[in-house]
């Protein structure tokens, strides 16, 4: 199995996983890194109901969430930012509702800047 059989198996295992819990709230811890890079794409094309997902981070560089090495701008990239308005509890006074990063920012006064954060 490649890694771009895996990506397609874990994007079809959310979908059915998000179908199969109805009326209840999925939590999503995703990583980044290159699994980012294989799996975020097909999330984003999942037809799911996303607004029932909380997402979350399972690790995190200490760098800004918009700095091209964070994960947060991975997943924004390539998944989050194409969902249209509405997917993930998103508005436009809450734009990321249903989406928890971790405040890396208040991580990185006392961690060194290669230093990785693990929740």
């Amino acid at each position: 199995m490649t890694p771009t059989d895996v990506a397609e198996q874990v994007a079809a295992n959310l979908a059915q996983y998000v179908d199969a819990a109805t009326n209840s709230r999925v939590a999503l811890a995703i990583p980044g890194g290159s699994v980012a890079d294989l799996v975020f794409p097909r999330f984003a094309s999942l037809a799911i109901d996303w607004s029932r997902l909380d997402v979350t981070w399972v690790d995190e560089r200490v760098v800004p969430a918009d700095h091209r090495d964070s994960n947060v701008y991975a997943a924004r990239r390539l998944w989050l930012d194409r969902l249209t308005p509405g997917d993930l509890g998103l508005t436009e006074q809450q734009p990321e509702n249903n989406v928890y990063r971790i405040l890396i920012e208040m991580l990185a006064v006392t961690l060194s800047k290669n230093a990785r954060a693990r929740a």
